[in-house]
């Protein structure tokens, strides 16, 4: 869709004079921006990468036609929206390193006057620092550096209520710190923020049906974490309201894990026809993932089939324990199962 709609843009721009098709430059950038925000969300991170490449190109010859400070300021925006994509790429493609320095690059030349916004613009170069601070801190999770990024994300809610939307961020960013927490071992303070967040995406106008069931899912995983946080009717609560969210917007990443976690808890529980039921739903869900993603994209499949892994084996184990040997049998004699026991004994390989 993307490379149609700037295909249609530049037929509309035949025969204008060279002039004029500079100072349209800014319009070609913005679509390049929405194209390779589409491309890091559909997973394609190098082509994510190469339009964002085009789009400075783009953004550097309006420059040189205007320029002076109302030529820069009339890009600088657009350039640190588009080189943000760029570390979003950098860290989906597991180079956390050069994603740090590209949103601390972008960053700072904020906050230092590098990059100033527009006149009646500088609501949007406030969200930016916002949203570059939370991005940070999810990076610094990533790595590991839970205190760093709890501090990052500390100073991005602290600019929240200096910006429109302010409360879909702040609960976008409670979820994060929760996740920071969590990994710190700050359990009660954990559950606290996802409380926060919950409450923030329940009393807003629009409702957010992905991050609602992105909280939900990390309160009840939580009880497998810390026994005791939560009570198993509670988590199973959790889980089913993930996956419903998840079926009513179609997502099925998010209803495999919901349906695989609520799986194993039902059959801890000893109900073992609805934990059947609950790891056939969640395996089904990653093959319909496999089969919308391209052959020669190995490493989504990879990361699909290793996800698969933990419904597949709850499943067998649950045919042992239910006395349907040979039905595990013929489960494990599966291509299938070949397939990824071949990975479950290669992560545990990487692990020596």
């Amino acid at each position: 869709v993307g490379a149609a709609y700037l295909a249609c843009f530049r037929r509309l721009f035949v025969g204008v004079g060279s002039g004029d098709l500079v100072s349209i430059a800014l319009s070609t950038a913005n679509s390049r921006q929405a194209v390779a925000a589409a491309l890091v969300r559909l997973g394609n991170y190098t082509g994510a990468l190469r339009t964002v490449e085009v789009g400075v190109a783009d953004l550097g010859e309006y420059e040189a036609v205007h320029e002076g400070p109302m030529g820069m300021m009339g890009s600088g925006l657009r350039k640190v929206a588009l080189q943000k994509i760029r570390g979003d790429a950098l860290r989906r493609l597991g180079r956390p390193d050069e994603s740090l320095a590209v949103y601390r690059g972008l960053l700072d030349a904020i906050e230092l006057g590098t990059v100033s916004a527009p006149f009646g613009a500088e609501d949007d170069s406030q969200g930016m620092r916002l949203d570059l601070s939370n991005d940070i801190g999810a990076v610094l999770h990533d790595m590991g550096n839970y205190e760093q990024a709890l501090a990052s994300s500390k100073r991005a809610l602290e600019l929240c209520d200096r910006v429109r939307n302010g409360d879909s961020k702040r609960a976008r960013i409670r979820g994060n710190m929760g996740n920071m927490l969590k990994g710190m071992g700050r359990f009660k303070e954990a559950m606290d923020s996802y409380e926060q967040a919950l409450q923030i995406l329940r009393s807003a106008r629009t409702r957010n049906m992905e991050s609602e069931g992105r909280v939900l899912m990390n309160m009840a995983n939580l009880s497998f974490q810390r026994p005791g946080m939560l009570d198993d009717a509670e988590a199973a609560k959790m889980y089913r309201e993930a996956g419903a969210l998840a079926r009513s917007n179609n997502d099925l990443y998010m209803l495999a894990r919901a349906s695989s976690a609520l799986g194993f808890l039902e059959k801890s529980r000893g109900r073992f026809a609805a934990a059947e039921t609950l790891f056939h739903e969640s395996m089904s869900a990653f093959e319909r993932i496999q089969d919308g993603v391209k052959d020669d994209d190995e490493l989504l499949l990879s990361v699909f089939e290793h996800m698969q892994i933990g419904p597949y084996i709850g499943m067998m184990v649950l045919l042992r324990e239910t006395g349907r040997a040979e039905e595990a049998v013929l489960m494990g004699d599966s291509s299938k199962s070949r397939a990824l026991s071949k990975l479950l004994c290669g992560r545990r390989r990487g692990r020596l």
